[in-house]
């Protein structure tokens, strides 16, 4: 089973997000900040990091950054809804970014990614 830290701070995204993945069999960890997610990495792995982007306190790649600097995530997807072109372009850099409420291309990107299908 696949191990996703979902990190976002919109509730409803991050919740209808989490319910679509356990349904399909992930285990998800909710984080509702940068923070939250240091915390909550500590002594853990992830197979995907999965970042919303913008967070509210700016900090969307810095966090992805901190957590693959860690050794905690093993890949990284973006879920973008209203970020800057540059935070999307410099997101793309280090993986597949998607819209907040295309689930089922959230579903698609994330079996990529697990079969080393994206990057």
């Amino acid at each position: 089973m696949a191990r996703v830290l979902l990190v976002d701070d919109q509730s409803a995204v991050s919740e209808a997000a989490g319910r679509l993945l356990r349904s399909r069999g992930y285990s998800v960890t909710i984080a509702w900040g940068c923070d939250e997610a240091r915390l909550l990495s500590v002594g853990s792995y992830f197979h995907i990091g999965l970042i919303g982007l913008p967070l509210q306190d700016g900090r969307a790649l810095g966090c992805a950054l901190m957590l693959r600097r860690l050794g905690v995530v093993e890949d990284l997807v973006f879920l973008t809804g209203g970020a800057a072109p540059e935070a999307i372009e410099a997101a793309r850099r280090m993986g597949p970014v998607i819209e907040k409420h295309a689930f089922q291309t959230l579903l698609r990107t994330l079996a990529e990614v697990r079969t080393g299908g994206a990057a």
